[in-house]
């Protein structure tokens, strides 16, 4: 078990870093629920097996320099389940700047007694890595062509990064709560005028859901994840899919602006609004396939512009036991 997960994590790490992709200030994904370590380090192990998953999001396809967002994770367990191991890296790029991360995650997992049959756990996670900002400015068109701050200048900046995150489940129902940016957000680099990078800023989420059967064949799960973003308006996702004979995940999520915490945000900046519907399909006991298709309810919806997500998972199967639920979260 050891030896696959050391195996899987280096695998991993260099398929991501082959693929095209960059990464943007607070990412968006409609997938979330299907790659947990995205947003919160207490899922490492949450399956209690070695777990693949990997996402790749275009965002307003067709807009040039348009967020594109990649991640690539891989968890599993160690101490007879009671500790999660993981490793999350993401890639971001927006215009002409570019974020990249990358994380290993510690959970400590607390199981509790059943309570009429259900297991119950709680788990406390913690992440530690890199955080890297860059600014190509030969990608750059400014106003003023003799502003030599911009003018075909690179600027990168490196600076640890931390995340923490709590994680309740049993077998229908999961809430978590977390926060990211952590390191990066309270380190403040010394002030150069010349450094052009945006400060990162703290990012908190919740998120919580719960499946319901209706039948052998037929379940619904609602769940939802409120994002707060300290440096503009928070989003709120409300979303609902139908699994079908343990084979096929249907669903759609209305995604809204919120206000949090009074804070002092430009009144012009819209806050976010999509409706999102997805699709999760399981080829056989342990790989999955989702897609899903944003559109804009705001100002790019004008513009005729869409987002598209594509999702994969994978699960190692254990030689002592089956997969519980493999598919309710």
């Amino acid at each position: 078990m050891k030896l696959k997960f050391v195996s899987s994590v280096i695998i991993g790490g260099i398929f991501l870093w082959s693929l095209p992709v960059r990464a943007q200030q607070a990412p968006q994904i409609s997938q979330y629920m299907f790659h947990g370590l995205f947003i919160n380090p207490a899922y490492a192990g949450y399956r209690e097996q070695l777990n693949l998953t990997g996402i790749y999001r275009n965002q307003w396809t067709g807009v040039e320099g348009a967020p594109r967002t990649g991640s690539l994770a891989v968890d599993g367990t160690i101490n007879d389940d009671k500790v999660g191991l993981g490793l999350n890296i993401i890639a971001d790029k927006l215009g002409a700047m570019t974020n990249l991360g990358a994380y290993a995650n510690f959970a400590y997992r607390i199981k509790f007694d059943s309570y009429e049959g259900v297991p119950r756990t709680l788990a406390i996670g913690i992440a530690g890595g890199i955080a890297q900002q860059s600014l190509d400015g030969t990608k750059l068109n400014p106003d003023e062509t003799n502003d030599l701050r911009l003018l075909n200048q690179r600027k990168t900046l490196t600076m640890p990064d931390a995340r923490v995150g709590v994680l309740y489940n049993t077998d229908r129902f999961y809430a978590g709560i977390s926060a990211d940016n952590i390191g990066v957000h309270f380190i403040k680099p010394k002030k150069d005028p010349t450094r052009l990078l945006p400060e990162t800023k703290m990012n908190l989420y919740l998120l919580a859901g719960y499946l319901f059967p209706l039948s052998e064949a037929v379940a619904v799960r609602p769940s939802m994840m409120l994002k707060n973003d300290m440096a503009g308006p928070g989003s709120l996702d409300l979303t609902t899919y139908v699994l079908i004979q343990q084979m096929v995940w249907l669903g759609a999520t209305y995604r809204t602006g919120v206000t949090m915490f009074n804070k002092n945000v430009d009144p012009r900046l819209e806050k976010p609004s999509a409706i999102v519907f997805g699709a999760q399909f399981f080829l056989g006991e342990q790989f999955r396939l989702g897609y899903s298709y944003d559109r804009s309810l705001k100002t790019t919806a004008t513009l005729g512009t869409s987002s598209h997500e594509i999702s994969i998972g994978f699960i190692f199967p254990r030689k002592d036991e089956q997969t519980l639920t493999p598919r309710f979260f």
